[in-house]
């Protein structure tokens, strides 16, 4: 029996043309999942950043001391201190957006209540660990102008365990938010193309 080439290297291309337009559709959900992730988490370290600086603010006015200008106006802290707080436009927070935006790209629910499980775990030590980088980052600021930090402040229930946690190990784009000031998303490396909008 003669074996006609042609039609099996015709089906074969065909194939092979199937499978990598799969595989390119995959890649492409994969990429929009990391850059819907790289914005949540984002505006998470910026919003934690913000509500820190502000409460400490808030508790050093109260104990008579005042954060220089220089300070509060610097490229570094100013959005800390006066941009408004990002707030995640959705019935169940950065966790919802997220949620919902894996189900849009095709991800299975099964897949996606683990992937918000653990998103949520790694979350909570994120924002304890910013917390902590945030304090420390402005005690630094505030001792190189000459203001110390009251020992009623350090030793408060509210901020004892902030000053005392043991070294913190910041994602670079969480650690470039805290000492920089600059909200590049460096959380994932992410095509422009594929970028998350939240709108």
């Amino acid at each position: 029996m003669e074996i006609k080439r042609g039609n099996y290297d015709e089906r074969r291309s065909a194939h092979l043309r199937i499978e990598s337009k799969e595989d390119e559709h995959r890649l492409e959900r994969a990429t929009q999942a990391l850059a819907a992730l790289d914005w949540i988490l984002v505006r998470i370290v910026l919003n934690v950043r913000a509500q820190t600086a502000k409460a400490l603010r808030r508790d050093l006015t109260q104990a008579g001391i005042e954060i220089p200008e220089s300070i509060m106006e610097s490229a570094k802290w100013f959005r800390a201190f006066h941009g408004p707080l990002s707030v995640a436009n959705h019935r169940r927070g950065f966790s919802g957006l997220l949620s919902d935006r894996l189900s849009e790209l095709g991800y299975e629910q099964g897949a996606i209540r683990d992937a918000i499980d653990y998103f949520e775990r790694d979350l909570a030590m994120l924002s304890v660990d910013v917390q902590a980088a945030v304090v420390r980052e402005l005690r630094r600021d505030l001792e190189s102008t000459g203001v110390r930090m009251p020992s009623s402040i350090l030793a408060s229930a509210r901020w004892r365990d902030v000053f005392a946690r043991g070294e913190v190990h910041l994602p670079p784009g969480a650690a470039s938010i805290v000492q920089n000031g600059t909200d590049d998303p460096l959380f994932s490396q992410v095509q422009e193309s594929s970028t998350f909008n939240p709108t």
